[in-house]
């Protein structure tokens, strides 16, 4: 979307899989006037300069980190004097409690076992105890970000119809300026 507006994107993810589909997307939807890149990266361990971009921006990333002050950190280090981070996440793993709930639209054909697998995952990962986003804000300001701010009702606004990618954990929006 952001590429569609004219704006540099370089986009990354653990997973080939996940690059092959942003690159394919890349060139349905091409031409652009700006460049567009998708690299198979790990959000823990960057492997660009410091303070390159204006702009971070996850969504559905956090929650799944083994090490999110690592990734918090790389994200401040990237970004420029002045850029922003925009996180927008949710306490899926809190969730998992919640896979076979009818209003959980979004796993309804997800198979039991791979619903026992992933409440399993969830329960290993740390960031599954903490309370988020106030968890969140505290780390960043720690690590030297300012003007932090959670936007708890996010969620609501973005999500007011209960389609097939329905899940009923709350989703908030943290933005942080370096």
């Amino acid at each position: 979307m952001l590429g569609l507006e004219g704006y540099d994107v370089t986009g990354i993810d653990l997973t080939e899989a996940m690059i092959d589909r942003a690159r394919k997307l890349i060139e349905i939807n091409e031409p652009y006037t700006c460049d567009l890149q998708a690299v198979v990266m790990d959000a823990e361990n960057l492997d660009f300069p410091d303070e390159i971009f204006d702009v971070v921006i996850t969504r559905n990333l956090t929650w799944t980190l083994p090490h999110p002050i690592q990734a918090y950190s790389e994200w401040y280090r990237v970004l420029k004097k002045g850029g922003i981070l925009l996180n927008f996440d949710a306490e899926y793993a809190k969730g998992a409690h919640n896979l076979k709930n009818q209003n959980n639209i979004a796993h309804k054909n997800i198979s039991d076992k791979m619903k026992e697998e992933c409440h399993k995952i969830y329960h290993m990962l740390t960031i599954s105890t903490l309370d988020r986003p106030e968890w969140d804000v505290n780390v960043l300001h720690q690590i030297g970000f300012e003007s932090v701010e959670a936007d708890y009702e996010f969620g609501d606004r973005m999500y007011d119809v209960k389609d097939e990618f329905y899940i009923p954990d709350k989703m908030f929006m943290i933005s942080a300026k370096k």
